[in-house]
């Protein structure tokens, strides 16, 4: 059986679906939280998920024509989603059309040092 590879990923999740979603490695948690306070009439979530490498090309299909669907399926196949804030769990679950993934403890290489500093919400 093939292993699949895990990837990080950081995002903005709102009202309208994701907003932002990019490789771990290519933003800061910084700039994503300075976003989403400034959008706050749309409720943005910053996030961080670890997926496989082929569920990642199928969110970025559905972010080329439906936000909605891609956060759907994001929250259906995410092998683990933290919120950058405690007090989020509420309002990830509430984003529309979805229910929320429980989180399940996975192996991924030095997965602390992709934290990046903060203590994500789970």
């Amino acid at each position: 059986m093939k292993r699949k590879n895990i990837v990080a990923y950081l995002g903005i999740a709102d009202i309208e679906g994701i907003d932002q979603f990019s490789p771990i490695d290519k933003v800061k948690v910084s700039f994503l939280d300075i976003r989403a306070k400034l959008n706050s009439p749309r409720k943005p979530i910053v996030f961080r998920a670890f997926l496989y490498e082929e569920d990642v090309e199928q969110i970025k299909e559905f972010l080329k024509t439906n936000a909605k669907a891609a956060l759907i399926y994001l929250k259906k196949k995410a092998l683990e989603i933290g919120t950058l804030e405690k007090n989020q769990q509420k309002e990830w679950d509430s984003l529309p059309y979805s229910e929320s993934k429980k989180t399940e403890s996975i192996e991924v290489v030095d997965k602390d040092q992709l934290g990046l500093g903060f203590e994500w919400q789970q």
